[in-house]
């Protein structure tokens, strides 16, 4: 009794320490618990995270195709991974997460519940849009670029030796080889073993 009672309590410490989201749900997708990160990052206390209460900070652009891939989870079993959505707190602020969830089975392999694990990804799609703003400015002009860079992130300034050929240089560089891996990236995940491995297979070459 000892040995699972510090189990249990050894896995609540990793689970709220963790330094990443965790979202624990019922087998009908119903919200149990959220550990401490994801609390801090979507700005919703674990209390009104419980039950649906966690679909009411979905962005608005983003909260049909969440929806729909949970309900194909939790219904089908059908795989939840890399599924990128917004959070928005009641200030405005916007949380960018790269989700992914498992069923969880118990010992008779019935579904008892799932998890989903959330990555905070808001800065590195901050960066995205900004490299994006600096390779497809056609006006040359720093003042109005900031002013663009702005609307992602509100604080930014530009730096005193801000030099805009070099940035615009570097940056469509790092666009256009970013649009080169996801077309890339597409390619694979559109890549059907059964299919296309037997063709070629069976291709006289």
């Amino acid at each position: 009794e000892q040995y699972l009672a510090d189990s249990q309590l050894l896995s609540k410490t990793i689970m709220q320490t963790a330094p990443i989201g965790l979202f624990l749900a019922n087998s009908a997708g119903k919200c149990t618990y959220v550990n401490a990160y994801w609390a801090h990052a979507s700005g919703l206390p674990g209390s009104k995270a419980r039950g649906d209460g966690w679909q009411r900070i979905l962005h608005s652009e983003d909260c049909q195709n969440v929806l729909q891939k949970w309900s194909a989870l939790v219904n089908h079993a059908t795989p939840y991974a890399g599924v990128q959505f917004r959070y928005l707190q009641a200030d405005g602020t916007e949380t960018w997460v790269q989700a992914s969830a498992t069923p969880l089975c118990g010992v008779d392999d019935k579904i008892t519940g799932f998890l989903r694990v959330e990555q905070d990804i808001t800065e590195r799609i901050q960066n995205e849009k900004i490299i994006e703003i600096l390779a497809e400015d056609k006006t040359g002009k720093p003042e109005e670029i900031l002013k663009q860079i702005q609307t992602v992130l509100p604080e930014a300034i530009l730096p005193k030796d801000f030099d805009y050929a070099d940035y615009h240089n570097r940056s469509a560089k790092i666009y256009n080889a970013t649009l080169s891996l996801k077309a890339v990236l597409a390619e694979y995940s559109a890549f059907n073993y059964e299919n296309d491995v037997k063709f070629f297979l069976n291709c006289n070459l």
